[in-house]
């Protein structure tokens, strides 16, 4: 089953990938010839979602009827993870994609990381996708989008909560 799936998606994956990447500016700010066109803001997460839940379906349609389920595995504790994984599961339903609650050996992964460059108003998220099965990515897509400063907190992880135990003192 596992070589069936793999097979059926390696062509089209291929083709997910190329469709759904963003080239990033050069390092080190980069002396480049060409423009480079600022991200698209980030747009509301339900829409992100459903991006992702879209292609994803398109890519699922030719896989057989007793195909495993997938798993959309956690990724974060943010705001943002936790919200989009949700909204993700229910889109992809929506759409009629099988999704199992636990690990069925095909995972969709969705990776986030915040660049911010000091000063800016804008920091930028890359959201990366990846359907994985038996250690083969079969699909993957990269995306970058514009995150205004006052919303950045929503991205990150929360600060782990500290304790301090003090002993019991008997009067």
């Amino acid at each position: 089953m596992r070589t069936s799936i793999s097979s059926t998606l390696a062509a089209g994956g291929a083709l997910l990938a190329l469709a759904g990447c963003v080239a990033l500016p050069p390092a080190g700010g980069g002396t480049s010839t060409e423009a480079v066109e600022p991200a698209p803001v980030i747009p509301r997460w339900d829409l992100l979602a459903d991006d992702i839940a879209r292609r994803l379906a398109n890519k699922t349609r030719a896989w057989p009827a007793d195909a495993p389920a997938i798993h959309v595995v956690p990724s974060g504790a943010s705001a943002f993870h936790l919200g989009l994984r949700s909204l993700l599961v229910t889109r992809l339903r929506e759409r009629g994609v099988a999704v199992a609650v636990e690990p069925t050996g095909v995972e969709l992964r969705v990776e986030t990381q915040l660049l911010q460059s000091p000063g800016s108003r804008r920091a930028q998220l890359l959201v990366s996708t990846s359907l994985e099965n038996d250690g083969r990515y079969l699909a993957r897509t990269s995306d970058l989008f514009a995150v205004p400063a006052e919303n950045v907190s929503l991205y990150l992880a929360p600060e782990p909560v500290s304790a301090t135990v003090l002993p019991l003192v008997e009067r």
